[in-house]
């Protein structure tokens, strides 16, 4: 049995380098990257993203259609609706009936907001 152990990147991006974000051998990153990247200029090679990510790919904002999640991510209108679906099926104690609120698919509306009657 082979066990990985930690192990840590350490190298110091160009200035000139937007948000000092480069590859191992110091070539920029996309813009969207955090931390580093695999390869440059590809806001989908991004270590981490510096907003959110949509379908693989580091983002500024959602597109349209598609909803902040849980601060990172990007989803489906269908996505959450689901998420919301199986909560009013009875599924857990811990489940939350997602709601979409200012852009985002959130567990639930925020104080001072109640959800109103739906089919869905």
């Amino acid at each position: 049995m082979s066990l990985s152990g930690c192990f840590m990147f350490s190298w110091v991006c160009l200035s000139s380098c937007k948000h000092r974000a480069c590859t191992m051998d110091n070539q920029c990153c996309h813009d969207q990257c955090l931390g580093g990247c695999l390869e440059p200029s590809s806001s989908s090679k991004c270590i981490a993203c510096r907003n959110l990510m949509h379908q693989g790919t580091c983002v500024d904002k959602c597109p349209s259609g598609y909803y902040t999640f849980k601060g990172w991510r990007c989803v489906s209108f269908t996505f959450c609706q689901e998420l919301h679906n199986q909560c009013k099926q009875g599924k857990g104690s811990d489940c939350y009936e997602y709601v979409i609120h200012n852009g985002a698919c959130i567990p639930e509306c925020p104080s001072g907001y109640t959800t109103m009657n739906s089919t869905t």
